[in-house]
């Protein structure tokens, strides 16, 4: 994680410290997705499908599976993602896991605030989970 500072040109005075999502931490190659969809260990969840994969890079990494299959409306394909992108920026003690999370069919997180609350207690538990299942 980084940490921008971002001056805010209507009000000079103002900086706004924006913390960004490395792409280092990202899946971006279709190998590194199917490395982990071939060797990687399934974790099943109310909401989502967890694979996840030791890596060498040093640190976690992760991939979206977001379908437009599973969640239709493109707004609640944005959201989902970005509460998964902060939730997995937060934690500092995933080991150097790839982590891929595929979104169950029908979710709607636009709905209510109760999905994302729910959405992001079950991602705390995902994390415990791959840390404990790791050996961390």
């Amino acid at each position: 994680m980084s940490i921008i500072i971002d001056h805010c040109y209507d009000k000079p005075e103002l900086i706004v410290l924006v913390a960004k999502f490395d792409l280092n931490r990202r899946l971006n190659k279709g190998h590194h997705y199917k490395r982990v969809f071939k060797f990687g260990k399934k974790v099943y969840f109310p909401l989502f499908s967890l694979y996840y994969y030791p890596n060498q890079c040093g640190h976690p990494r992760i991939g979206l599976a977001i379908s437009k299959k599973n969640v239709h409306r493109a707004v609640d394909r944005n959201q989902i993602k970005r509460v998964i992108r902060e939730s997995f920026r937060q934690q500092k003690s995933l080991p150097a896991v790839d982590i891929v999370i595929i979104a169950k069919r029908g979710y709607s997180i636009t709905d209510t605030t109760r999905n994302k609350v729910q959405l992001r207690k079950a991602l705390e538990i995902a994390w415990e989970k791959v840390e404990y299942l790791c050996g961390n």
